[in-house]
């Protein structure tokens, strides 16, 4: 009896250190290890280890900046002088540490980005976007909506395809750009692209602009906007910390990088 206990009990222990492993699989796979929040760590994330709420996976700056140096970057704070240009949600730590990507690199990759988006049919797709969402704005004003579609492509927050960003929803089921799903949207912008009105070809040059890399982005690297502020787009929360606001025509934009802590 004593050994089928003993049996029993390194059962017990071998299918709670199978359950462990198993359970922590998700912060292996991103180069992390599951321990204790107590313990010193450059990063932690929720939700991926097995256990209680304080056994969290911690993930070094070293393994967190892979996305950065993957672009050929560097990562560190935004106070330190960058030769190029500076891109959110690619570094670990604090929302101050940024992407340093030298601007050789960084012509590079808008250059290797535009040859995948500049065409015809994304034209169509992000001038829908833009006839709906900033219809009657400045050429400004819709060109920044245009660049919340590649600032999106190029934000780990998002999805990192055109079509995917476009038509991403809300838990809800709404259109993250709401007037894609507004019939009358749909119906005014089919009738002035069969006119070629000057509307729809505002659109489409707003359009072609952001995303052959003509004319620079002038919200830098906004991904999201609003008609009014403050308001959930232009605020931060637990996740995303809100940057670089700016009014251009009827909204406010900002950019999102990681919420520290």
């Amino acid at each position: 009896m004593q050994a089928r206990g003993l049996l029993n009990g390194c059962a017990l222990i071998l299918l709670f250190i199978i359950q462990t492993a198993t359970g922590d699989t998700r912060c292996i796979q991103k180069g992390g290890k599951c321990q204790e929040n107590s313990i010193p760590c450059d990063n932690y994330q929720s939700g991926l280890c097995n256990g209680g709420r304080t056994r969290q996976c911690c993930i070094s700056n070293q393994v967190a900046d892979k996305r950065c140096m993957d672009k050929g970057g560097k990562c560190q704070q935004t106070s330190v002088s960058c030769s190029g240009a500076y891109r959110s949600g690619l570094c670990g730590g604090s929302a101050s540490r940024k992407c340093c990507v030298p601007q050789s690199v960084f012509i590079i990759s808008i250059l290797a980005s535009s040859g995948k988006l500049c065409t015809d049919a994304n034209f169509q797709t992000v001038g829908r976007v833009v006839f709906g969402e900033a219809r009657g704005e400045t050429a400004r004003g819709q060109l920044a909506v245009a660049y919340s579609i590649v600032n999106r492509i190029n934000h780990s927050g998002y999805p990192n395809t055109l079509n995917a960003v476009v038509n991403q929803k809300t838990a809800g089921g709404a259109y993250q750009y709401e007037t894609l799903g507004v019939a009358a949207h749909t119906k005014a912008w089919n009738v002035t692209k069969k006119g070629n009105t000057q509307e729809y070809k505002n659109a489409i040059k707003a359009s072609s602009d952001a995303l052959c890399g003509r004319v620079s982005d002038p919200t830098t690297c906004a991904t999201d906007y609003c008609a009014y502020d403050p308001c959930s787009a232009t605020n931060s929360n637990k996740y995303w910390t809100a940057t670089n606001k700016i009014p251009i025509g009827r909204h406010y934009f900002v950019c999102r990088v990681k919420a520290s802590g």
